[in-house]
């Protein structure tokens, strides 16, 4: 059966079975998000005398029966007109656990009650928090607590007794307890875009809350997959593995605004080198370079450069084109790790020199055989051969 029902006159009222067992017959009912300083007030009435408690918890869980042991609970007594602090953050009333008893003009278990819980601090400077309870106009118990305020879950809740419940009311709170306008985030977008990093880079993310005057400025991040990337509270993100990660930021108490970006993460490069170096090459001669790169999987953009571009150039591809005598030196990075940077130095020749040339697609140089008559004439088909003269060069 349900926990609770309301009447035409808006009246919230537990319905289901009680136990005598207090913790195994709670009901709850509580906001849909989490809060940090604020003000809770309704009117509370007993539907009978029995030993049980009614009152607020606050606590990580939407919705637990152990709200109290991660967050902090104030009750009354509906029995015996008695109230309780409980809770992590805030503790008990006293070292034993006792509950105070309210004068009896405080609190008739029949008859409608004012309550008001007020929860309110600071993380700031010496970080505190301060419960109050208030019944009928009058402050019943009140504790302060170092530590930054705990953000929870609000509930009203019974247990073991039945209790009505009406003109629930909540206000937000600022750090000294005063009653603040509240001005809802509308949304948070991320300034970054989607990017490509690498293991140990880390990036500093700027979340922006709209409307600018919002009191909801609290920032939330995540990770989607920690074994990738981990984020600090204010917003760092560090980059521990390879893969893809998606961090996410969210206004906290603002259900639903919420921003997020994607990195992939690679490992950094570590070497790039030629493989097909030449130390000479002739005008006119072309290389195209064979480049490996460690990691071999690395994605990133090559650059060449020439240091005399009238001896030869270099193209974006890496098409080398020797084109007169003299000492040139290319060079390869990448666009990302510019001291990484592998080079060779070629003396080219002029065209009608001999030497070691520019090898062939195989990798080798190109042999060319010539047929000379005796005249220094090329043979024509056919004609009788004089001398046989084996050059080096490339195929034409």
């Amino acid at each position: 059966a349900a926990h609770w029902t309301v009447d035409k006159y808006g009246v919230l009222t537990r319905v289901n079975d009680m136990s005598s067992d207090m913790a195994a017959s709670y009901a709850m009912l509580h906001f849909d998000r989490q809060f940090t300083n604020f003000e809770i007030s309704y009117k509370m009435r007993a539907g009978n005398a029995a030993m049980g408690w009614a009152g607020v918890m606050f606590g990580k869980a939407a919705y637990s029966t152990t709200m109290y042991a991660d967050g902090d609970a104030a009750f009354i007594n509906v029995g015996n007109g008695g109230a309780f602090f409980h809770g992590q953050t805030i503790g008990t009333n006293d070292a034993e656990g006792n509950f105070v008893i309210m004068d009896a003009d405080r609190y008739s278990p029949n008859e409608w009650n004012d309550v008001r819980l007020r929860v309110y601090g600071t993380a700031e400077g010496s970080p505190s928090r301060t419960v109050e309870l208030w019944v009928n106009g009058q402050k019943v118990l009140s504790k302060s607590q170092s530590g930054a305020p705990a953000r929870g879950y609000v509930c009203l809740f019974t247990s073991a007794v039945s209790a009505d419940f009406k003109d629930v009311s909540f206000k937000y709170l600022d750090e000294k307890g005063e009653v603040t306008q509240h001005i809802p985030a509308q949304s948070v977008t991320l300034g970054e875009t989607g990017q490509n990093v690498y293991i140990g880079d880390k990036v500093t993310l700027t979340a922006n809350v709209l409307p600018a005057d919002s009191t909801q400025k609290e920032l939330i991040y995540n990770s989607s997959d920690l074994s990738v990337a981990i984020v600090s509270p204010d917003g760092i993100v560090t980059f521990i593995n390879s893969g893809t990660v998606t961090i996410t930021v969210s206004v906290a108490d603002a259900q639903g605004v919420s921003d997020e970006i994607v990195f992939t993460v690679a490992e950094k490069l570590s070497k790039v080198e030629i493989a097909n170096k030449v130390s000479e090459a002739k005008a006119g001669d072309t290389l195209t370079l064979q480049v490996n790169l460690v990691p071999g999987d690395y994605e990133g953009t090559l650059r060449f450069t020439s240091s005399d571009e009238s001896v030869a150039t270099v193209s974006e591809t890496g098409v080398v084109t020797f084109l007169k005598e003299g000492s040139v030196t290319i060079k390869v990075r990448t666009e990302e790790f510019a001291g990484i940077v592998d080079a060779m130095t070629v003396n080219v020749k002029a065209a009608d020199e001999g030497g070691e040339t520019a090898p062939g697609e195989d990798g080798l140089p190109v042999w060319a055989i010539v047929l000379i008559a005796a005249g220094g004439a090329a043979v024509a088909a056919g004609a009788a051969i004089a001398v046989i003269k084996v050059i080096k060069g490339r195929k034409k």
